[in-house]
């Protein structure tokens, strides 16, 4: 009698089944890492107008790079540059922008952002057109985005025609006076503005004024132009004298001294010296440097806020859909030892609206 034969445990049907799925299977990680490897890193190109400690742009390139940290879909690579505009003349600021240019022709970034206007002049330039490669995130820009796309075109009720958007700096002047007013307990008579003869002075300055058109101080603004200590010294003591001014905003942000150009926080302690009324500031870190404060932008979050539209356009979200914003928070801090000086007295109903206090 013949044995049949052992049937095999082995199927070979299943068994070249099997390694065809292992070797798609393989294949396709494969890919994927390959993939990764190639388009996963990304380039950020950070212009920042000012120094990297700078009063208006420190807060708001923080805000961008905490933003850029969420980001875990890609691996970032940033490069910063900082323009240092408030300390240095016209033709040494034209340098540091055409090296600024090289820098960031050489990087090629998938996606820029720019901090305040000098730097959105910069480069902006690079992205008018809708298609191209790479995008322009701005945060900070203080001239209106409606008055740079008369030249540019990259808007269209603020929603993006070419690879433009970002964050403008509303100041939030109005609710700044609407907040003194609350403080002092009756309309106020006049306010002092004093502005440096600068590019980013006169800018701030035309922002105040259009800030307040039609509204109830419209024409409570005294405007006090200054370019030197020596003016700013004598317009201060104009200041304190007159009484029909409550208070002041200081938006001198650079001043000529010895030739050059120096910051705000070089010359606060001239400003807090003569003038014994209250700082009404643009910025709230100006209460570190002793002003009193009250409301403005919160230049953190608006960093932050551009930095959470370029995650957006990392993650494929079109850029036609993000809309051009205005700063969309505001912020009260006040420096209660500088209230103290001034003599100025703030109501317990008052002292509840404010976010940040200064011993």
């Amino acid at each position: 009698m013949t044995r049949s034969p052992k049937r095999s445990l082995r199927r070979p049907g299943r068994v070249i089944e099997l390694g065809r799925i292992l070797k798609v299977f393989i294949i396709f990680w494969l890919l994927v890492f390959l993939g990764s490897s190639f388009c996963g890193e990304k380039r950020i190109f950070i212009l920042m107008s000012y120094g990297k400690d700078d009063r208006c742009g420190s807060p708001q390139y923080k805000g961008v790079v905490d933003a850029l940290k969420d980001i875990t879909s890609f691996k970032l690579n940033i490069k910063s540059y900082f323009l240092k505009a408030k300390s240095l003349t016209k033709d040494k600021l034209k340098e540091k922008q055409n090296i600024a240019v090289k820098i960031f022709k050489n990087f090629k970034p998938d996606i820029s952002i720019t901090i305040d206007d000098t730097a959105f002049q910069t480069l902006a330039k690079f992205y008018t057109s809708a298609k191209g490669h790479g995008y322009l995130v701005f945060t900070g820009i203080n001239i209106p985005p409606e008055e740079y796309n008369k030249k540019l075109k990259f808007i269209k009720g603020r929603y993006p025609i070419a690879r433009i958007t970002g964050v403008f700096e509303k100041l939030y002047i109005k609710e700044q006076l609407d907040f003194f007013r609350l403080i002092i307990g009756r309309p106020i008579r006049k306010v002092a503005v004093i502005y440096s003869n600068d590019a980013i002075g006169k800018i701030v300055m035309k922002q105040i004024v259009n800030e307040l058109k039609g509204t109830r101080y419209e024409k409570k603004i005294y405007i006090y132009l200054v370019e030197t200590l020596n003016d700013l010294r004598m317009v201060c003591k104009r200041i304190n004298k007159n009484r029909a001014i409550d208070a002041y905003i200081p938006a001198c942000l650079s001043l000529l001294s010895d030739g050059r150009r120096i910051p705000i926080q070089k010359f606060s302690s001239l400003l807090l010296r003569y003038i014994h009324k209250p700082d009404l500031t643009l910025n709230s870190s100006f209460c570190d440097l002793g002003f009193f404060g009250g409301v403005s932008v919160d230049f953190y979050y608006m960093g932050k806020r551009a930095g959470e539209m370029v995650k957006m356009l990392l993650d494929n979200y079109p850029i036609g859909r993000i809309r051009v914003e205005d700063a969309p928070k505001k912020v009260v801090v006040i420096n209660l030892r500088r209230a103290k000086e001034i003599k100025l007295r703030i109501p317990p109903s008052v002292m509840a609206l404010v976010d940040r206090v200064i011993q």
